[in-house]
């Protein structure tokens, strides 16, 4: 297909053996009502006909698409080459099986895109488990470091990520975005709006398996990313965790400072130092703006516990 003049979004689908679910992602693009993205798949060796299949679909539709095919590439591999071909102001994921909340959300979502400062703008995600639950709210650091924003809600400025340089680091197999998110917050401006982005279908790996050399490595990196800052953002709890394999005595003197601190911090918005942030899969006031606009009622999000 003819490429347009440069998209505000690029689409990134990572493929593998897709066929069968890949049609209704396709089909939330094909509705939109905003049409300036592209869609770029990034095919780990499929052997289904994935992508010849959904670039067909997508030419129907008459979305500007492409492909690129790396055998053997890991899900966060094949984002990381879908990174360097796409051609829009903001990157955006999207999961083979999951799919846009409703045919306005990038028409909502690119007025905000066209006029923020941020690096980062993230939205909600309606997660498709359990009854299905809002998963959001805004982030703050100690939020970040006890749960991930939701990859399927995130859009990235890509001239940012750029003069970053910044990639998915493949040692994460399963929550190399969690930590590439950690990254990004410890040097760019993250913005939220209160909108479902997308529907989670909660059957990844992701959601199934736990990620143990990310697990291992967590609090440890968020202290790398923001040095000395983390003694005065964390809790005691996240710090004492991150600083653990590195004791020292200028670990103990941080981290004495860090409990007063945190102790001040917790008079001042104690909503924002909770400790049971495990369970706060919810956070903020304004429910988004969009939230089952056809009329069926959600399940409210549920409570932290203590609240």
């Amino acid at each position: 297909m003819k490429r347009s003049a440069q998209p505000l979004i690029s689409v990134i689908i990572p493929v593998l053996n897709s066929r069968e679910v890949i049609e209704t992602a396709i089909n939330s693009l094909a509705v939109q009502t905003f049409r300036g993205f592209e869609v770029i798949l990034s095919d780990g060796g499929s052997v289904d006909c994935t992508v010849e299949y959904a670039l067909k679909t997508l030419a129907l539709h008459c979305i500007e698409a492409s492909a690129i095919v790396a055998k053997g590439s890991s899900i966060y591999g094949a984002i990381n080459h879908a990174v360097r071909l796409a051609r829009g102001q903001w990157v955006y994921v999207l999961g083979s099986d999951d799919t846009l909340y409703t045919p306005t959300v990038f028409d909502e979502v690119s007025r905000r895109l066209v006029v923020t400062s941020a690096d980062v703008v993230y939205g909600d995600a309606w997660f498709e488990a359990n009854g299905g639950f809002v998963y959001g709210g805004p982030f703050w650091l100690n939020r970040l470091a006890a749960l991930n924003i939701c990859h399927q809600a995130i859009f990235y400025r890509a001239s940012r990520i750029a003069q970053v340089a910044l990639t998915y680091y493949e040692k994460y197999e399963l929550l190399a975005d969690w930590d590439y998110n950690l990254k990004l917050f410890s040097c760019c401006r993250f913005e939220h709006m209160p909108l479902l982005i997308s529907r989670f279908s909660c059957t990844g790996r992701s959601s199934t398996r736990t990620d143990e050399r990310f697990e291992a490595d967590r609090y440890a990196n968020i202290v790398k990313y923001f040095g000395w800052r983390a003694y005065f953002l964390l809790s005691p709890d996240w710090l004492s965790r991150g600083v653990a394999p590195r004791p020292s005595r200028l670990n103990t003197i941080g981290l004495a400072m860090n409990r007063l601190v945190y102790k001040i911090s917790r008079t001042i918005s104690p909503e924002r130092q909770s400790l049971n942030l495990r369970q706060l899969v919810f956070a903020g006031s304004q429910l988004p703006l969009n939230l089952h606009p056809q009329g069926t009622q959600p399940q409210r999000p549920p409570k932290p516990m203590g609240a």
